[in-house]
């Protein structure tokens, strides 16, 4: 009995130091490349906030053969500037938060851009999904409404980096808005009442 009770404290002691070493290594992990594109965005001293966006250098790693990104890459698919605040009403008491993106020139004016081969625009999102650990509800809902012939937003799964730190998962996204290659809808003027 003395035995078999030595034996079962060294096989937990065993146990215990074996998950704690997993856990460190697990802790000092890196985020260092995906198969995913991954958005590197630097707020340069900033701090994101509800309103009004503020200016950032933003960064896509992005390759369309599928090949893995890495963070070492120098190789950008887009490589410039965006405007960014937080996105959401109740989603902004989660701790990921969802951004409006608005590509922007230099001179902080909208720059239009193929992100991904989608069609050119300046304006998109970045959907936390923080209630969706699945990453997968939107993303299949606007697929299947595309595949019925009409306008769904369209979306690429994404790492981000922010400020040199990797804060998950994403879906970047179209923002929904009126336009040629979005909802194709005409502008109303005053007198359309009707």
């Amino acid at each position: 009995l003395q035995f078999y009770y030595k034996n079962h404290i060294h096989r937990t002691m065993i146990k215990f130091i074996l998950s704690l070493t997993l856990l460190s290594q697990l802790c000092f992990a890196q985020f260092t490349s995906s198969n995913l594109p991954i958005i590197l965005i630097e707020t340069n001293g900033g701090t994101i906030m509800d309103d009004p966006k503020i200016n950032v250098s933003f960064k896509i790693l992005y390759h369309s053969d599928g090949s893995t990104n890495y963070l070492l890459d120098t190789n950008f698919h887009y490589n410039g500037f965006a405007g960014i605040e937080f996105r959401g009403s109740s989603s902004q008491a989660f701790p990921k938060k969802s951004y409006s993106i608005e590509l922007q020139d230099a001179l902080g004016e909208d720059f239009d851009f193929p992100v991904f081969g989608f069609p050119k625009n300046s304006d998109w999102v970045l959907i936390g999904n923080y209630d969706d650990k699945t990453h997968l509800k939107n993303a299949y809902i606007y697929d299947l409404w595309a595949k019925t012939g009409n306008y769904s937003p369209r979306l690429k799964h994404v790492e981000v980096v922010l400020n040199g730190e990797y804060i998950g998962l994403y879906v970047f996204t179209e923002k929904i808005k009126r336009g040629t290659d979005r909802v194709n809808i005409k502008k109303l003027d005053p007198e359309d009442t009707t």
